[in-house]
């Protein structure tokens, strides 16, 4: 797992996050927050200089145009998995837990009440998620809407949790991080991330 390599593009919220460390973080905002963009850009990240990544999303890919640009290599070793039913949701859970993967993005997991219809299979990709950080030493992101009070409620998510990141975007374009290892100034250009 262990990658020096591996950035969101900004050094700054990198640490916020702890990437590089084996964690299961929560990255959580309002819409328009960053989450996404943080979530593609280091998984994007993992699977250029790392090694196999996958990025996982409930939603429709947003600009799924900027994959193209990858070198063949990276998209050799970046797996992207859409979430549609319960099913997929299962399958997802296993292949986790099956393959090599050095790092996991979850995107929209807010949304995982939407197609399941019971919290059972919500519950078993937190376990799944949480057995493949300690077991292999990985990280997991996994991007949830709104507050922190909304995550609380998130049951199946909150026990296995190592951070929890908050994130927020300015009018004037500045987004910020914060997590317990500090604080963290950035902009979001389309698919790429700077330190401000």
């Amino acid at each position: 797992m262990r990658c020096d390599a591996l950035t969101t593009g900004s050094r700054a919220l990198d640490t916020v996050l702890g990437l590089g460390s084996a964690s299961l973080v929560l990255v959580h905002g309002k819409d328009g927050a960053g989450k996404s963009t943080v979530l593609r850009a280091t998984a994007v990240s993992y699977a250029i200089s790392c090694g196999r990544s996958v990025l996982m999303s409930v939603g429709p890919w947003n600009r799924e145009a900027s994959f193209a640009g990858l070198p063949q290599a990276a998209l050799d070793r970046l797996v992207l998995v859409r979430l549609v039913d319960e099913e997929s949701l299962l399958a997802a859970s296993r292949a986790i837990s099956l393959m090599d993967f050095g790092l996991v993005a979850l995107d929209d997991a807010s949304d995982l009440s939407g197609i399941s219809r019971s919290a059972a299979p919500q519950s078993l990709m937190a376990l799944a998620l949480s057995r493949v950080v300690y077991r292999r030493g990985i990280q997991a992101i996994v991007a949830l809407s709104d507050g922190i009070s909304r995550i609380r409620g998130y049951d199946y998510w909150w026990p296995f949790t190592d951070l929890v990141v908050a994130l927020e975007a300015s009018s004037d374009g500045v987004h910020y991080a914060s997590s317990a290892r500090g604080n963290a100034r950035f902009r979001i250009h389309g698919d790429s991330i700077s330190d401000t």
